[in-house]
């Protein structure tokens, strides 16, 4: 409706004071309160027309973002957007960046613009890669190019060693550049270096879980000691992936979580047990701690201290990895072709692995086992009474 009553407005500019009053009474006020900014606080449509029309804003979007930016021609923006479609940005790249920072419309191309763009192609980026890396983060672009992004990219630079590190870096936490990493993710990386963390375990964490080094330096100094405290031997990367988890989760969380096991069987050492071999499954949301521990515990009828040992497995995605496995491995037990204790092998498998030992590998034996794992196909547990019973070996088709 908001979209239709804009485009009236835009449409029939001479009307535009008596059909605002119309919509003031007609509609409610958060709606027809925006409509009215749109004219009173701009001296003409032009601005509206451009950033729904050239810019491809949405009404609503547009409304908001005339608010910050008010255009008297159209002669600098044109020459921003060829500029940013020269430089393999779409229509949706577009109405991203300017949908978040409207101004960006009357930039200067030439002192603005340019050199940032050549020097984020100095790393090796390629225009359509450096268009999808702006506009999912357009503060990439605002950053004052001496202060801010040429000091990043040497301080990143000196951990990481090559362009092409640095850019895996930024693809994979495009916020990097959000903050003074000198002054943000130093301190941590030398608190690091005392306790005797290795630059290579660093450098990783730098390029995967960045915001762990982003912590203030007390905050790091108290996890670490918690972490200590577990018996991880300082530098492993066992050390660093518990100080990401910990980093990741407040005190209460933690807490939340320890009590949810212990719930579901696990004693506190299983849990902390668990903790020590895979410091990352504590970071699984409580629904898929509760989801794992209800398909191995109750339908595989798994010992919880079983599941402690291999926490992995509360990792793992149950409708894409645990479920279509499992239904393989029914199967294949069924026609004993998998021991009963061979289901932890499958599902720690790689997809290609998997599949080549267990699926590909009985094609002309089983033909319908690809279909089964595809969930195309399915069990149907029954007797010859017609009693539901866990009978893998007859599929019926969907």
């Amino acid at each position: 409706m908001l979209s239709i009553l804009c485009r009236k407005v835009l449409q029939t500019p001479t009307q535009s004071p008596l059909f605002l009053r119309f919509l003031q009474i007609q509609f409610p006020k958060s709606i027809s309160s925006q409509i009215s900014n749109c004219t009173t606080e701009q001296p003409s449509s032009l601005t509206l027309s451009y950033l729904i029309n050239t810019c491809g804003l949405s009404p609503q979007a547009a409304l908001s973002a005339s608010q910050k930016v008010h255009l008297k021609s159209t002669q600098k923006p044109d020459s921003v957007l060829q500029f940013l479609k020269n430089h393999g940005f779409n229509n949706t790249h577009i109405a991203n960046l300017i949908a978040f920072r409207p101004r960006f419309l009357l930039a200067n191309v030439e002192s603005t613009l340019q050199p940032k763009i050549q020097f984020f192609q100095s790393l090796g980026l390629s225009d359509p890669e450096l268009a999808e890396l702006i506009a999912s983060n357009p503060h990439m672009l605002y950053q004052s190019l001496k202060f801010q992004l040429i000091p990043s990219v040497s301080f990143l630079r000196s951990l990481l060693e090559t362009n092409e590190n640095v850019v895996k870096a930024l693809k994979r936490s495009r916020w990097l550049f959000s903050s003074d990493l000198n002054k943000t993710m130093r301190p941590n990386i030398n608190f690091l270096r005392e306790l005797g963390v290795p630059n290579s375990r660093i450098a990783k964490m730098v390029m995967t879980q960045p915001r762990t080094l982003m912590q203030k330096l007390d905050s790091l100094r108290e996890i670490t000691e918690r972490v200590a405290a577990f018996g991880f031997e300082r530098g492993s990367l066992l050390f660093m992936w518990a100080i990401h988890a910990m980093c990741s989760l407040s005190k209460s969380t933690w807490a939340a979580k320890v009590k949810l096991l212990k719930s579901l069987g696990w004693s506190e050492e299983n849990v902390f047990d668990a903790f020590r071999r895979v410091p990352m499954y504590m970071m699984c949301s409580e629904k898929k701690i509760r989801s794992g521990m209800d398909f191995f515990g109750k339908k595989m009828q798994w010992e919880p201290s079983l599941i402690s040992q291999r926490p992995k497995l509360l990792m793992y995605s149950m409708k894409k990895r645990v479920i279509p496995r499992s239904r393989v491995w029914e199967i294949l037990k069924c026609k004993e072709l998998a021991k009963e204790e061979e289901l932890i092998k499958m599902l720690d498998l790689k997809e290609d692995r998997f599949l080549n030992k267990y699926v590909t590998k009985y094609e002309q034996e089983i033909p319908y086992l690809m279909k089964v794992y595809e969930g195309k196909l399915e069990f149907k547990w029954l007797d010859a009474k017609g009693s539901q019973i866990r009978n893998p070996c007859d599929v019926v088709r969907r």
